[in-house]
């Protein structure tokens, strides 16, 4: 009985022994739970968050000084400062003797203060700086007119006259000119005239070549650019119909027209192409007629004077 006790007692103590040992990492594993700074979100205490390093605050870049909306700004003219301007309080000859930009300035500022009040006063002075504008713009007429019949070099009456008989004279020298100088060039120039079969336009401009080769006398070589594609690339042509100017011995070409050109037209582009070939006019003075040279609307005029 006394070896039964003891043996129980031995397995007592032994199996306590061993308990312990089981229990330990649970109870060491509970402290660090209770104990821990991270106990963790089931035993109620959640780790605290972190903390963040300060950094320095971004500075916002130096904004500009707003600016007054309601400020007046510089004031360029002495009477900009009143508060309200009264036509009375200027003389006729100030008013005069003004240049255009304080002029203007001044209507303006008339017509805008009329407007934002419309008093009889207001709108009576609007209108006092329009009938001093309206007098200043015909004196102005007065003096062009006479400037222009003093000094005929500035005038353009003499190469555009506005009177019927003028005008005639004009038509007439201008036509006798082109009309010579196109006929004593049919021996040296001719037209290559490029069309394409079934073009509408070509048939168009056909019939006033007819004309011009029966009226003038004037050589005019048709080529198809369907058989001949290399000749119109040669000549940069892409568009039918065109004619180009070409002389006897020069191979430089003076394209005329790309479409359907008008008889009088087709003879003042030879007429000009022919003057250009003969060193007889420049680029600058391409239109300029025989008898113009010199007057308004030759551009070098003035150069030559």
């Amino acid at each position: 009985m006394v070896s039964l006790i003891k043996s129980v007692t031995t397995q007592a103590v032994s199996m306590g022994l061993l308990a312990l040992v089981l229990l330990a990492p649970a109870v060491a594993s509970a402290q660090y739970y209770t104990l821990s700074d991270h106990p963790g979100y089931y035993w109620g205490k959640d780790a605290p968050p972190p903390e963040e390093e300060e950094t320095p605050a971004k500075q916002s870049p130096p904004q500009a000084a707003k600016q007054d909306p309601m400020k007046d700004e510089p004031k360029k003219y002495e009477w900009e400062a009143r508060e309200e301007l009264r036509f009375v309080e200027f003389t006729p000859q100030q008013v005069w003797d003004m240049k255009p930009k304080e002029f203007n300035a001044l209507f303006d500022a008339f017509k805008e203060q009329s407007v934002w009040r419309p008093t009889e006063s207001h709108v009576h002075d609007t209108y006092a700086m329009i009938d001093i504008a309206r007098r200043k713009a015909s004196a102005y007429t007065n003096v062009q007119q006479m400037v222009v019949n003093k000094y005929p070099e500035v005038s353009t009456e003499r190469d555009y006259p506005t009177a019927v008989p003028g005008k005639e004279a004009n038509r007439i020298s201008k036509t006798q000119e082109v009309t010579s100088r196109v006929a004593t060039a049919s021996n040296d120039y001719g037209l290559f005239y490029f069309f394409k079969p079934g073009c509408p336009f070509c048939e168009a401009e056909e019939k006033i070549l007819k004309y011009f080769v029966a009226s003038r006398h004037f050589n005019v070589q048709p080529i198809n650019v369907q058989e001949n594609p290399g000749m119109a690339a040669q000549f940069g042509i892409t568009i039918t119909p065109s004619l180009v100017l070409v002389k006897r011995g020069n191979e430089t070409p003076i394209p005329i027209s790309y479409g359907v050109i008008a008889l009088d037209e087709l003879e003042t582009r030879v007429f000009n192409g022919v003057r250009l070939y003969e060193g007889q006019t420049t680029p600058e003075q391409y239109g300029v007629r025989e008898y113009e040279r010199g007057g308004a609307f030759d551009p070098t005029a003035p150069l030559h004077r």
